[in-house]
C-alpha cells in the first residue's frame, strides 16, 4: 500500500472534519466520511460483520467494523470526548482477524483531526487480502442461519446435541 493511496483516504477525513467540525454523532461522521470516499473513487463498505472463529467454527455475534476501505483500510470512527488506548486495540483485533494489514482509529471530537487520527499496522496481514471477502460473507451467512433457526432478536444458545 503505497503512501499516496493511505495520504487520500487522510485527505477525505480531514475534508469531512473541516466541513463538519467536531461534536457531532458518529452517525452523522460515518454517513459523511462515505460520501467523501466515495466521490474521492474508494469502494467503502459500512458497518462490515467481523466473524470471530474459535476452534475451526465460526461464532455467531454481531461484532461489526465501522467502515472497510476498498478491502483494503479498516477506518473505526469516534466522537468521543475521552480518547481511550483500548479503541486502538479493537481496531487491531479486526485488522487481525480480517488479514487487513492498516487501519485508523479516527476520533472527530477534536479541534484539530491531526490529534485525532491513530494508524494502526497489522504486522501479521498477508500481502494478498483477497480473503476478506470469505471471511466476510461467511459472517453474513452465519448470521442469516443464526436468524432463520431462533428468530431475529431471540439470544438463545442453541440446544446441546446429546
Amino acid at each position: 500500500m503505497d503512501r499516496d493511496y493511505t495520504h487520500d483516504i487522510l485527505k477525505c477525513l480531514y475534508e469531512v472534519h473541516s466541513q463538519l467540525g467536531p461534536g457531532l454523532l458518529e452517525s452523522i461522521y460515518e454517513s459523511a466520511v462515505v460520501k467523501e470516499l466515495t466521490d474521492n473513487g474508494f469502494s467503502v463498505e459500512r458497518q462490515v460483520p467481523v466473524p470471530i472463529i474459535y476452534k475451526g467454527e465460526t461464532l455467531m455475534n454481531d461484532f461489526r467494523l465501522d467502515l472497510l476501505v476498498d478491502n483494503k483500510v479498516i477506518l473505526e470512527l469516534k466522537s468521543v470526548a475521552e480518547y481511550k488506548k483500548l479503541f486502538e486495540k479493537q481496531l487491531f483485533t479486526y485488522l487481525r482477524l480480517t488479514n487487513c494489514p492498516l487501519g485508523y482509529v479516527v476520533n472527530f471530537n477534536v479541534e484539530s483531526l491531526r490529534n485525532g487520527i491513530y494508524p494502526v499496522k497489522n504486522p501479521y496481514a498477508n500481502d494478498s487480502i483477497d480473503d476478506i471477502e470469505d471471511v466476510i460473507i461467511e459472517a453474513i451467512e452465519a448470521k442469516k442461519i443464526k436468524n432463520e433457526l431462533y428468530g431475529a432478536n431471540e439470544k438463545t444458545k442453541p440446544p446441546r446435541s446429546p
